[in-house]
């Protein structure tokens, strides 16, 4: 099993309310390869998971992709729900 993943936001970066998560779920829907969650760390991410035994380049490179466009996509969504840092 090959996993590739991105953390999209930590816990301590997103205010959760039920319109994201909403509109997460309506996301992962749209998304033919990967996962949209949130780890036991509270932490949004992005993942596929793929078999190795069937991966060649091709497949890796379009795993990669879809992980790509789905990060930047839902980092355009959440940007109402991002906490801005004290600096």
């Amino acid at each position: 099993m090959a996993v590739m993943f991105v953390v999209v936001a930590e816990k301590n970066q997103l205010r959760v309310t039920p319109e994201l998560m909403r509109s997460l779920l309506l996301m992962n829907d749209d998304f033919d390869r990967v996962k949209i969650g949130i780890d036991k760390n509270g932490d949004l991410f992005v993942r596929v998971d793929s078999t190795v035994r069937v991966m060649d380049l091709e497949e890796l490179k379009a795993n990669i992709e879809q992980v790509a466009a789905a990060t930047d996509e839902i980092t355009k969504a959440i940007k109402p729900y991002i906490i801005q840092s004290k600096q």
